[in-house]
């Protein structure tokens, strides 16, 4: 899904321009021209980044930025601040509360600008995993130890993982990969966030371990890198992920250790991926 990008500026010609570039760029430009404008378009056409002029007819940056922060369905969309003003330090310090991940200083060049909305959807991908990351380990903290007939640990284990996904948490990002594995890199659940990642089916995906998804370079030990992450305890950034195919994917990921004994998350989006922002 194509990133989609609302431009807020009242002059025509900056919003032509931006929106060529943006398009060349491969995104989807919508623009408006006034703060009202520009809160009524974001709640309509869902961006994955706002970019703003400081000045506008009805309000500034800040009035902006603060209008999308009250909505809950538009508080995670990243902001870029694009101003000829010099900003001091109280504005800005504001304008980070409000989420602006940058302010850009006019003339902007176009590199510049693609370069800074870039690095806005990938800090928005990180915290995006990061917050579903969180949810699904409280869940699994809450969450009393299995009781059934599975008779190993292993069993146990894969009970636990399989009603984790299925809980409210996993249930509402299914857009995510959220893929549960054991101290042995064994994949005990996944969601269908995971299978469409992979490519691979769900059931068959589960009888997988890391190995089968991660190209390692020579001389690597997957094993080791797995056991550094169990005891590192956390882990973010940018992953590759062998598609059944065969094609490496992109992706962005955290993952978690330890969400119950034995149990590590990994919380995954293709890093082409657009977000859904409300959910």
């Amino acid at each position: 899904m194509t990133p989609r990008v609302l431009l807020v500026d009242d002059d025509r010609d900056t919003l032509e321009m931006y929106s060529l570039l943006l398009s060349m760029a491969g995104h989807d430009p919508v623009t408006a021209g006034s703060v009202d404008e520009g809160l009524r378009l974001a709640l309509e056409s869902r961006p994955s980044v706002v970019v703003s002029d400081w000045l506008l007819p009805d309000g500034d940056g800040l009035d902006l930025f603060a209008g999308l922060h009250r909505r809950g369905s538009t508080r995670r969309i990243p902001r870029i601040a694009v101003t000829g003003m010099t900003l001091d330090a109280e504005a800005v310090a504001a304008a980070r509360r409000l989420g602006c991940e940058e302010i850009l200083t006019k003339p902007t060049t176009p590199e510049a600008l693609i370069a800074a909305i870039r690095r806005a959807l990938e800090v928005a991908h990180v915290r995006r995993l990061r917050a579903v990351g969180t949810r699904v380990t409280r869940a699994a903290r809450r969450a009393p130890r299995p009781l059934n007939s599975a008779s190993t640990e292993a069993a146990r284990l894969r009970v636990l993982a399989a009603e984790l996904l299925a809980q409210r948490p996993a249930r509402e990002n299914g857009s995510i990969a959220l893929m549960l594995a054991d101290d042995d890199g064994r994949y005990l659940a996944v969601n269908d966030g995971a299978a469409a990642l992979t490519g691979y089916p769900s059931n068959e995906l589960s009888e997988l371990s890391i190995w089968d998804l991660t190209p390692l370079a020579r001389g690597q030990d997957g094993r080791e890198l797995w056991m550094q992450f169990i005891h590192q305890g956390v882990q973010e950034g940018r992953y590759t992920v062998q598609h059944r195919s065969g094609r490496p994917v992109e992706a962005h990921y955290v993952a978690i250790a330890n969400i119950a004994p034995g149990l590590h998350l990994s919380a995954l989006s293709a890093a082409s991926t657009d977000l859904p922002w409300a959910s």
